[in-house]
Formats: C-alpha cells, sequence, structure tokens
C-alpha cells in the first residue's frame, strides 16, 4: 500500500505529488501519456523544443514566480513587453497606446467611459457576483458588451457576457494581460525547462513515476465513502490512503461511479485546438497576441511566439500559434477533426483575412478536449475535499475561481490538495486503510 496516488501528471500533480514526498510519505504519480506536463507539454522539431500552444510567463504570476525561484530558475526568466491586437472587419487595432484606443472602433461615448474608468469602479460594492453583462452595462455600456467583449467571451467560452461570471470577468481584466510584462527563457522552452527540473525534484523525492498508465476506475469501501485503491487501465490495483485527482471533474467523475460529487458534476469544460506553425514568411502579424472579434474565423487567436521569444525558433523563422476554443464534443467537433483539415482550415482563413497564403515548413496540431473551466454567472469553487470520497482530493484550475487561471494558479491548487492530502495522512492511523483494503 501507498500513502497517496495523484491522478493526472500536469503541473498540479506534479506539484501535489512533490510536496506529499517531502513530507515522508509514498507517493505514486500516474499520467496517461509518455511524459510529465499535462497542459504545458512541448514536442521537438528540427532539433528545437516548442510549446504545445502559447505559455507566457506573467509578472502578476505570484505562484509561477515562487515555483521557478524555489527550482532556482527564476534568474534564467528574461521580461518583455509585448502588444495586443483585435482584428474587427478586416483592420487590426491595439489598445496599449492613447492613439491606438482613439482609432478603436466603437463610438467614443463607449470609450470615453472605458477609458475614465477608476479601480474602485472595476470593484462589486459587495461581493455577491452577478452576470458579467449587467456590471459591464454600468461601467461601459451596451455597446461595449455587444461590440467588444461578447466577441471576445465566445472566443474564450462560446457563450456571451450574459452566461459568465461578472467576478470572473473582473479579476481576467484586472490582471491587465495587455499591459503586463511577459517573461521568457532566452535559448529555452521555459515550459519544457520547468517541467524538466520538477521531474527531476520527483525522482529525488523517491515518487513513482507511472507514464502511460490511466486510472480505469475507484475501488470503495463498502459504505462507499473512501477510496481503498485505484485500478488501472491494465486492471493493476494500487492500494492507497488517499488519492489526489488533478485531473478535469468531467474526466474524475468518469473514476468514482455512484460517488458521485454534485459540485463537481456540474463542471462545464472547452476545449482547445492549438497549432504551432513555423513559416519564413513575412505575416502581417505585428502583436504577440492578436484576437479576432470580428467576423468570426476558424480560430479565435494567434499569438507569433517569436516575438516574445525569438530564440524559440530557427533564425528568421516566424512561429504562430493558432488557437481555437471548443465548447461542441458534437460528432462535427473541431475536436474530432483531422489534423490536416484543420490545418487547411487555419490556412484559407489566414488568407482570407490577410490575402496571404501561408506556407509553412511545419505545422503540429493539439486537440484538447479538456482545457478550461467554464466561468459561469453563480460559479464556486469546489471545496479540496471531495464531497463523497473522504480520502480524495481535487487540484486544478476548476478551484482557483475568481482569479487568472494560470501555470501558476494550477501549481498553487496542486499545494492546496497536497497540504490537505498531508492533513489527513498525519490524523488517521494507517492501520484503518490496511484493514479496508485488505
Amino acid at each position: 500500500m501507498v500513502d497517496n496516488v495523484v491522478i493526472g501528471g500536469g503541473l498540479a500533480g506534479m506539484v501535489a505529488a512533490l510536496h506529499i514526498a517531502n513530507r515522508g510519505q509514498r507517493v505514486v504519480l500516474m499520467e496517461k501519456s509518455d511524459h510529465l506536463g499535462g497542459l504545458a507539454s512541448s514536442f521537438e522539431r528540427d532539433g528545437r523544443i516548442y510549446p504545445l500552444g502559447y505559455h507566457h510567463i506573467l509578472s502578476s504570476d505570484a505562484h509561477l514566480l515562487a515555483q521557478l525561484a524555489r527550482l532556482n530558475l527564476l534568474n534564467r526568466v528574461h521580461w518583455k513587453r509585448v502588444n495586443m491586437g483585435f482584428s474587427v472587419e478586416g483592420q487590426t487595432y491595439g489598445l496599449s497606446r492613447v492613439q491606438d484606443w482613439a482609432k478603436f472602433p466603437l463610438p467614443w461615448t463607449t470609450k470615453a467611459r472605458m477609458a475614465a474608468r477608476v479601480l474602485s469602479a472595476w470593484v462589486p460594492k459587495n461581493r455577491e457576483d452577478e452576470p458579467a453583462n449587467q456590471w459591464l452595462e454600468r461601467i461601459a455600456g451596451k455597446r461595449a458588451v455587444q461590440d467588444f467583449f461578447d466577441p471576445l467571451t465566445h472566443i474564450k467560452f462560446g457563450l456571451p457576457c450574459s452566461a459568465l461570471s461578472a467576478a470572473w470577468l473582473r479579476a481576467r481584466l484586472q490582471a491587465d494581460e495587455s499591459g503586463s510584462q511577459y517573461g521568457y527563457m532566452p535559448d529555452a522552452d521555459w515550459v519544457s525547462v520547468l517541467v524538466d527540473a520538477l521531474q527531476q525534484r520527483l525522482v529525488d523525492a523517491g515518487v513513482s513515476i507511472r507514464l502511460q498508465t490511466s486510472a480505469k476506475r475507484f475501488r470503495l469501501n463498502d459504505r462507499q465513502s473512501r477510496i481503498t485503491g485505484v485500478i488501472t487501465d491494465q486492471d493493476e490495483v494500487i492500494a492507497t490512503r488517499s488519492v489526489v485527482g488533478a485531473l478535469a471533474p468531467p474526466l474524475l467523475e468518469k473514476l468514482t461511479g455512484d460517488a458521485s460529487d454534485p459540485a463537481l458534476a456540474s463542471i462545464q469544460y472547452t476545449g482547445v485546438i492549438s497549432t504551432v506553425m513555423a513559416t519564413r514568411q513575412e505575416v502581417p502579424l505585428d502583436s504577440y497576441w492578436t484576437n479576432f472579434i470580428r467576423p468570426n474565423m476558424s480560430f479565435g487567436g494567434i499569438f507569433r511566439l517569436d516575438l516574445l521569444n525569438d530564440s524559440l525558433g530557427h533564425p528568421g523563422v516566424r512561429v504562430l500559434n493558432f488557437c481555437t476554443h471548443i465548447r461542441d464534443r458534437g460528432d462535427g467537433s473541431m475536436l474530432r477533426w483531422e489534423h490536416e483539415q484543420i490545418e487547411r482550415t487555419y490556412i484559407k482563413d489566414f488568407q482570407r483575412r490577410f490575402g496571404l497564403e501561408l506556407q509553412p515548413e511545419w505545422m503540429h496540431t493539439s486537440q484538447i478536449p479538456y482545457y478550461s473551466p467554464v466561468f459561469v454567472d453563480g460559479y464556486t469553487n469546489p471545496p479540496v475535499r471531495h464531497g463523497v470520497l473522504k480520502n480524495l482530493f481535487l487540484a486544478g484550475n476548476h478551484r482557483t475561481f475568481p482569479v487568472l487561471a494560470t501555470t501558476g494558479s494550477a501549481m498553487g491548487s496542486g499545494m492546496e490538495a497536497a497540504q490537505a492530502t498531508c492533513d489527513l495522512l498525519a490524523t488517521t492511523p494507517r492501520s484503518v486503510e490496511d484493514t479496508e483494503a485488505a
């Protein structure tokens, strides 16, 4: 018997496993793929390492900065201010400069209301949440919601502001992504550097890392109140005193059977399509991050990864990252398309928007079914401890509402789940679990 099984080898699961192991507990970390990292995974092409999609270090991401410091990596981070663009009816506008804001296609009265806001105007007078559109209409007007914010939330969640939480959108705007400094590591893909450093710490701490191993279901005690073992896809039973579920709730719920937790069952998730492309062409994108507001495109955003880290690819190569957030999981969903179909569609839409047919040196497409929780109006974080199974603890960005979901917030949730697990293990004699597992 082990003390803990962590299911999910993303950054939340890696941090949880490391913290529990450092407290002297015996830990197994399970990951269904052949590598650790989860959403922070990378791939190799022509001797270079690239992230599966855009990953940047925000100067406001305290959890991530603290973790990089603990791993002696913070001194490798360089900082840069980058531009964010908004594509509207064939023109791209920035918002970082007054002259850009003056050109943005919104009525002057609307822009004046938005530009004149002060921090107190963006903070609610009470702690109660409300639909995001109601809050935005008070401070910016209906036209701003209709022409600017609704298209942005459709890109992210496929939903209008009226369906989403004002608390989440406030936190997103107050994070000031367009005005923040963005971090990167010269001559490196920083996410793979972080994952490699954490993996080495896991090995040093004695964590048993089980790659290409999935959890099929939980073995429960007679009262259906505790997990006594994790049954793998190879029908191996790993007897354990506790479990950290570091994966999306829709996936975790498949393992619990009849012991479903209503707080998790109601959480919705979007998927994401991420295509990284290398080309030597000059491309008409001078912003690191461009959002495509109108007309709708197959991609919601394009990142020029080389504008943040010009050493990521080979000299003279532009590295583009096309992203599409997907709520639809039906038969026709992009999550079910062949990679070649996705890539052809992106190239066609790029030509439709910019009049340039891209000539990629290579393309790499990832389809991630469960990428981001949908922070609907009335969203509340589920407790760190499962509502039915008393030795199951939860990690992931579905527990970080309403702060901006980042690499650091995911790792912070892993630390919180680990601490709750350790508190339980410290107060529960091993003999209890040994009896139930027998």
